[in-house]
């Protein structure tokens, strides 16, 4: 069945018709995992996994938010987060989104320096690294870089290789084939999003402006068995819905391009994410 491992139902776009839009993706889905990203929606994120059988937590705070807030108090939020949960802990399955993102960083300096922002961002990644193993959870990982790089890629792998990380998602990937066989041969999954049914000569989403979208060859090289689906609803909405709110069923159209891109059937591709998601995620 679809599963979607990375949605946000507590964002604001979802606010006029939560319940009804809840209720109407989770009809055609396994199960999805609501990552929070934001310090404020900590406990709206768990609660949401409390309130539906079929939607699980990650929790977990954004990199944009390093500038603003200390790794100890970020641990301290997520940790009460989990208290609450203690009695449902089979539903908070993972922290995150949390890592490292050079895109947006100079975009809000608050008077800092691009190498203070990098350091405050790695800084709020290893506590939350540090929480994910003594909670024995996985890990998803927000990575962007600036355009036409891969240096925030190149140091989530140096950090997972100091903190020796061994469970963890890199959140709807946009690197290249080279960056993503680094982190598969580790054992890491890679979160593919509607990004891969994007035209590159319209989209800013990839660091690659060239012919062709350099996602294409990373689906067709690396094996099911390293990949995620992924939403990042109500972000990213995959082709045919470009431009309106994205849904986690709409992981369907992420699957199909899978199965042309890899020359098999969208079952198989269903089947294997599935897979994919429950071992990552330890969901029965």
């Amino acid at each position: 069945m679809l599963v979607d491992t990375h949605c946000h139902f507590e964002d604001e776009r979802f606010e006029a018709d939560r319940e009804q839009a809840i209720e109407d993706n989770l009809k055609e889905l396994a199960f999805v995992v609501n990552v929070c990203a934001d310090p404020q929606n900590l406990e709206t994120v768990a609660e949401l996994s409390r309130e539906y059988d079929k939607i699980y937590a990650c929790l977990g705070v954004h990199p944009h938010f390093a500038l603003r807030v200390m790794p100890d108090e970020v641990v301290a939020l997520i940790k009460g987060a989990l208290r609450q949960a203690q009695g449902d802990s089979n539903k908070i399955v993972g922290i995150g989104e949390c890592g490292l993102d050079y895109y947006w960083q100079n975009q809000d300096l608050e008077g800092r320096t691009e190498y203070e922002a990098r350091e405050a961002q790695a800084e709020l990644f290893k506590a939350q690294i540090k929480l994910a193993l003594e909670q024995n959870l996985p890990l998803v990982v927000h990575t962007r870089d600036e355009q036409a790089g891969y240096d925030a890629y190149q140091d989530v792998l140096r950090i997972f290789e100091e903190e020796n990380v061994k469970k963890a998602t890199i959140h709807s990937f946009s690197g290249d084939l080279r960056i993503a066989r680094q982190f598969v041969e580790r054992g890491f999954y890679l979160g593919i999003s509607g990004i891969l049914t994007f035209d590159p000569k319209r989209s800013s989403a990839s660091p690659d402006s060239g012919k062709t979208n350099p996602l294409v060859e990373v689906v067709r090289e690396i094996p099911l068995e390293n990949l995620l689906l992924e939403t990042d609803a109500p972000y990213l909405t995959p082709v045919p819905f470009r431009g309106k709110r994205n849904e986690p069923k709409f992981t369907k159209f992420i699957a199909k391009k899978i199965a042309e891109i890899k020359g098999v059937s969208v079952g198989k591709v269903l089947e294997a994410t599935e897979n994919n998601a429950r071992n990552l995620f330890d969901i029965n």
